[in-house]
């Protein structure tokens, strides 16, 4: 399978756009992720700040306790587009990041076989300090 990167430009507009952020989800799962090629252009990194959303979010969700595991993140620099996977209190999350918008969404497996969505975005709040992230409260972030 041959992979359209151009693909990463309308799932960025979908990000920004959605309502449903399952959409942009399920958008990159359906035309991007399964590709080889596409795998093999990123390069594994690690964020600090995609790190601190999934903690945050897992306490959201799980408690204070929650516990992130193995996480795996990989860029494809060209298009500033990080993606990956880990677990959180064993469930798994799949990452989505496109570092030049500050804006990613998180897509939580749960038990009951559905997922739970997060978008989220970061900004820096002072010229001294490095970027914060934002999740609102779950009533209006997490679907």
């Amino acid at each position: 399978m041959v992979v359209d990167f151009e693909k990463l430009n309308e799932l960025k507009q979908q990000l920004i756009k959605a309502t449903d952020f399952r959409d942009p989800l399920n958008y990159f799962f359906d035309h991007l992720s399964a590709s080889r090629e596409f795998v093999e252009k990123g390069e594994r990194i690690e964020h600090s700040l995609i790190e601190q959303v999934i903690a945050q979010v897992g306490q959201q969700l799980f408690g204070t306790q929650a516990q992130v595991d193995k996480l795996l993140l990989s860029e494809i620099e060209e298009y500033q587009f990080i993606h990956g996977t880990c677990f959180v209190s064993g469930h798994v999350v799949n990452i989505l990041f496109f570092n030049d918008i500050d804006m990613g969404l998180l897509g939580i497996a749960m038990e009951d076989d559905k997922i739970m969505t997060a978008r989220f975005s970061s900004a820096t709040l002072s010229a001294a300090s490095d970027k914060a992230f934002y999740v609102p409260n779950a009533s209006n972030a997490i679907h």
